[in-house]
This record gives structure tokens, sequence and C-alpha cells, in this order.
């Protein structure tokens, strides 16, 4: 019998998947679901066809301002990875507005001003840890909030 026969049904089949790639940038960011769909707008804006994706609370944050040094070791230990094994050369680091993982709209007492420039000094600490951990790597920032995406570097 064959092993797809015991398999329950499938409600989902793609046959596009292919061998070895190589991703267009390493992407870090919020697994906040409200940002998604300005996300996935993006990538296909900007023209990636494969990216790796990391999803973390406060996405940046891990490598900025970390609760752990060891979540900011795994952050960079998968960043590694994934250049080993798709050639990945570039990162994009993204936070976004009314972030839980950094005390939310409350925070800020909703100064969307304040919010954004804290979140590029966050950018800025965390691109110098990925500068300093991957001199060769390009590194991008990135600020969501319900209006787009902006880059921040």
């Amino acid at each position: 019998m064959s092993l797809k026969k015991t398999l329950a049904p499938v409600f989902f089949y793609t046959s596009n998947l292919t061998g070895p790639y190589q991703a267009a940038a390493f992407v870090l960011c919020c697994f906040d679901a409200r940002f998604r769909h300005a996300f996935d707008a993006f990538i296909r804006h900007v023209g990636f066809e494969y990216i790796d994706v990391v999803s973390v609370a406060g996405g940046g944050k891990i490598l900025a301002s970390p609760e752990e040094a060891s979540d900011r070791a795994f952050l960079l230990r998968e960043i590694a990875t994934s250049r080993q094994l798709h050639n990945t050369q570039r990162v994009l680091v993204m936070t976004h507005r009314d972030c839980g993982a950094y005390g939310g709209d409350t925070r800020f007492e909703g100064d969307e001003e304040a919010e954004f420039t804290f979140h590029a000094a966050e950018h800025a600490k965390a691109r110098a840890v990925l500068i300093a951990a991957f001199p060769n790597m390009h590194v991008e920032t990135y600020f969501r909030d319900t209006h787009g995406i902006y880059q921040t570097w």
C-alpha cells in the first residue's frame, strides 16, 4: 500500500516545492497577526520569491533588547543557518506599532512620533548587533503600523 493512501485526506496540496534555494532575505518580525497582510504585500512588492522568516514576540526586540542573552544567541544561530543553507546575504528586521512585547500603546500614551523614534533607536541597536556578528550582511530595518511599512535604515 502506498504511504499517501494511509495518510489523512489532503486539504491543501502544492507541487511547486523545489530543492535547495537561495533566500532573498532572512526576515525577523513579530508574530502579531494584525500586520500579516501588509507584510505579505510588502514581500510581493519587493519581489522576494523565497525568504527565511522568524516570527518572535517583538521581532527586532530579540536583537536590540532581548529578555535573555540566550534569545539573541538563538536568533544569531538562525541567521547563520540561513546563510549556510540558503546563501542568505540580506537581513530585514521589523518591529511594529502597539507591540505588546514593548509595552503596547500605553507605553507611548498614544504619541506615535515618540513610538516611531523609540523603534528607530531599537533598530539601530539591532543593526549594530547584526553588523558585529555578520560584517558582510546587508541589514535593513523597518517599522510597521496601520498605514504601511517604513524603512528606518
